[in-house]
Formats: structure tokens, sequence, C-alpha cells
């Protein structure tokens, strides 16, 4: 109420894609052509993304994932919204793989918050590529996750096929898509 008072009160919808807050918000505050221009490049880097990376986008399974050693967990976050899942909230990981065209793990037998216990890292075994999100250059859990002798036994792990994107990536909209999405080429990039 104190917010409201100052100025209006925007929210997003973590149900909705980013495409459909941004349209909601941009409607809301009149900004419309700064929207258009945003979304265009962004289409635009997808684009690029697709067509550099066509063969490793048609032939190859990546994931992102983040890793929590207290908990001795993996959270598949390149998962989509699925029924089979219960996953209601998208992620810009999610979004923006499917904006691209790749495809990821199958999500059969995952929660509805990706989870994956460190003892059931196998799993992950037919996966050719992973991207791992950490929140910052202090976050020492790619490195735990590193030292793990299951992860260690990957074959992705093992080719080099793993790239690390920092930043908290979990929620936002187009900059922190267009963010994503230059980490997935960065992880394509390993596959060519």
């Amino acid at each position: 109420a104190k917010l409201q008072a100052i100025a209006p009160v925007l929210t997003t919808e973590s149900r909705q894609t980013w495409r459909e807050n941004l349209t909601r918000l941009s409607d809301w505050l009149g900004r419309t052509p700064t929207m258009d221009r945003l979304i265009t490049d962004y289409d635009a880097l997808i684009t690029d993304i697709r067509s550099r990376h066509a063969s490793a986008i048609a032939g190859k399974t990546v994931a992102s994932l983040s890793y929590s050693p207290d908990k001795a967990t993996i959270y598949i976050d390149s998962l989509p919204v699925s029924e089979e899942t219960g996953k209601k909230n998208r992620q810009p990981t999610d979004m923006t793989l499917a904006d691209i065209g790749g495809r990821t793990l199958n999500t059969t037998g995952f929660d509805n918050q990706g989870r994956l216990s460190i003892e059931e890292m196998d799993r992950l075994r037919d996966c050719d590529a992973f991207m791992v999100s950490v929140t910052d250059s202090s976050d020492t859990t790619f490195d735990q996750l590193s030292d793990n002798k299951l992860w260690q036994r990957l074959p992705a792990v093992q080719a080099g096929n793993v790239t690390v994107l920092r930043g908290s990536t979990y929620y936002g909209s187009i900059y922190t898509n267009m963010y994503v999405a230059k980490g997935w080429d960065d992880l394509y990039s390993t596959l060519d």
C-alpha cells in the first residue's frame, strides 16, 4: 500500500512468459516502441544462435542446472513447464532454450522443481552438454560439483562440454533472457 501511494505497482506473473509480462508492462507504461525494439533485438540474437549452431541444436541434448551442495541436490532448470511434473513457473533457461529450438532432458521422473539427488547423477549420462548456473564469481558451488566423482564420470563432463552461467538467472525479463540466450550460445559452441 505504501508503494502504491508513491507510484503504480506493476508486477510480473511467474506462470507467464517474459514476452507476455513485458507486453503487459509496456502497455501499462505506454512504452511499446521500446518493447518492440528490445524484442526485435532478442529475436535477432535467437536467429543468429540457431543459424550458427543448427547441427548441434538439432542433434544434441543439453541441460541447464544448478547445484545445492548442502542438500546434495541438482536442479534441472531447463525442464519445460509440464503437466507430467507439475512445473508451473517459467524460467529464462527453459524459455530461451525453447526459443532456440534446443532439446533438453525428458521430464519423466523429475518433480516440479527438476530435483535430482547427487546419487541419481547417472540419469544425466545421455545429456551432451551442461550449462551450470551460479549466482556470482564468489559462488563455489560449481567447484564443489566439479570435485564430485559422480559428476566427473558423466560423458559430457569428460568431453569438456560444460559452461558456467554467472548471475541471478532464475527469473527475469528481456535482459535476463538475452543473457541466458548468450549462455546457450556459449554452450552450443562446445558442441560444434
